[in-house]
């Protein structure tokens, strides 16, 4: 029989029932595998970090500037920070300083974690091939990037796209026309709905995407600009101050006050840091006992103190005229200090992410229940295939969203290590690269060419004709 002269298609006899079943099911068959093997495998991921997670919700908890008898988790979490010892004997050796008592040469990660950082680091303990789209995937989708968090509602939304394809499907092969066009209305409607929840969803994600990556920006420079101001401090003083015993001690006091005066900024916004008591500064020599004991009582906080301990220093050891540089520089610095935790703390109204996550929310879960293809009416069309294509764009449009909300969400804590460990800012790499240009500014010994007293040494021009005749090469003043 002609299936336009049939009120349903089923009476066109093109399928057997086990051919018709084995055409609709095998899709979202597939469509379920891979949200069930995407489930385990999130699973056994998360189990190889629940040490690491365990560490970092403990360090959530813990009150910030805590002390304990046992150092062990402050050492173990921030480690590139705590593990060499300062002392006052390494650093009045200067240039003669032994390794041993060196800082580390890097921190175990940068400051802002790059894709191609973790690519490098990814490529020799892994068979995924050099490749950058291959390596882009992979890291795209390790445990808690933006991507990877959201892989199993994406595909457990694809699992439900599918599903309403095979549905479709189903009504078009076995309704009438009436009764398969009242279905195709119903979801014509939920597909309006769709499109005036994206123009909004687009229309807000677009303005908090934008403000929140602005953001983060901020922060990430004003860490530089702490940075700067340190190193400007440290290179004022070691121009000026003398090289007496006396003078060194005074050296290393500020060069001890101005890192604490930059570890005090970010403890309270570093979950590794806020395992790290006065004890802890103390065994790393940061902190002495006379110290501890005036910054316990502070009213504000300890970074307040340390802040005017590098004043003070200032308008004892530096002499008029770099007193007023100084001072610029200390302003400055204390102003970026500042405004990291004033950053940090800005937020939006509570309104708008509520109304932002209750519209992204409603959009992902009605995409799959959107229409299929432009024109659904067709039931030739709709039953001549599985909407392979379709529904994987489905897939694809709500992995993004969700990625981003994800994203943006984390951002709010631009230094959470927890939820968000290869988007946030490690500033113990900035600490750590602060700390030793300090030493080079305070310690180093100055040129004995700089005033001019000493006539500097200047090749022959024969010698150099002749060496550069065999082969060596002589450099000359000004090469």
């Amino acid at each position: 029989t002609d299936a336009s002269q049939c009120s349903t298609l089923r009476c066109a006899d093109r399928y057997t029932p086990f051919e018709w079943w084995a055409t609709c099911l095998w899709f979202p068959s597939v469509c379920l595998f891979v949200w069930v093997a995407t489930v385990l495998w999130r699973g056994v991921m998360r189990s190889r970090e629940e040490a690491l997670l365990a560490d970092c919700l403990d360090s959530y908890q813990r009150p910030v500037g805590c002390d304990d008898a046992d150092t062990r988790i402050a050492r173990r979490q921030a480690w590139d920070f705590l593990t060499r010892k300062r002392s006052y004997e390494a650093f009045r050796m200067g240039a003669d300083c032994p390794a041993e008592h060196r800082l580390l040469a890097s921190a175990s990660r940068p400051y802002n974690l790059s894709l191609n950082d973790l690519c490098q680091r990814s490529v020799d303990k892994s068979r995924v091939p050099e490749h950058r789209t291959a390596m882009t995937f992979y890291m795209g989708v390790r445990w808690r990037t933006a991507l990877g968090a959201t892989l199993k509602m994406s595909f457990c939304l694809m699992f439900l796209s599918s599903m309403n394809a095979t549905f479709l499907r189903n009504c078009a092969w076995t309704m009438t026309k009436e009764g398969y066009n009242s279905v195709v209305g119903f979801i014509n409607e939920l597909g309006t709905l769709v499109k005036s929840l994206t123009t909004a969803v687009t229309f807000l994600l677009s303005f908090y995407a934008i403000a929140r990556i602005q953001r983060f920006w901020t922060i990430q420079r004003q860490g530089w600009l702490v940075q700067g101001r340190c190193h400007d401090l440290a290179m004022l003083a070691g121009a000026v101050v003398g090289d007496s015993e006396k003078d060194w001690r005074a050296r290393y006091s500020l060069y001890r006050h101005l890192m604490l005066c930059f570890f005090f900024t970010y403890q309270p916004l570093t979950p590794n840091f806020r395992a790290v008591g006065f004890s802890s500064l103390s065994e790393a020599g940061l902190l002495l006992p006379g110290e501890q004991a005036i910054l316990e009582k502070a009213h504000k906080g300890a970074g307040t103190v340390c802040e005017a301990w590098v004043a003070k220093w200032i308008q004892i050891h530096m002499n008029s005229e770099s007193r007023q540089a100084a001072f610029q520089a200390l302003r400055e610095l204390r102003g970026g200090m500042a405004s990291v935790g004033d950053t940090v703390d800005q937020r939006a109204p509570v309104s708008f992410e509520s109304l932002l996550y209750i519209a992204v929310t409603a959009l992902v879960w009605l995409i799959p229940f959107s229409p299929l293809t432009s024109d659904i009416t067709d039931r030739e069309l709709m039953v001549g295939r599985p909407h392979v294509a379709e529904v994987f764009g489905d897939a694809v449009v709500v992995a993004f969203y969700l990625s981003l909300l994800y994203m943006l969400r984390h951002l709010d804590s631009p230094f959470d290590n927890v939820g968000a460990p290869y988007d946030c800012l490690n500033p113990m790499a900035i600490m750590l690269t602060t700390e030793k240009k300090l030493r080079d500014y305070l310690t180093m010994p100055h040129s004995e060419y700089i005033d001019g007293t000493k006539e500097p040494e200047l090749c022959d021009p024969m010698s150099v004709i002749i060496a550069k005749d065999s082969g060596v090469n002589v450099p000359m003043r000004g090469t």
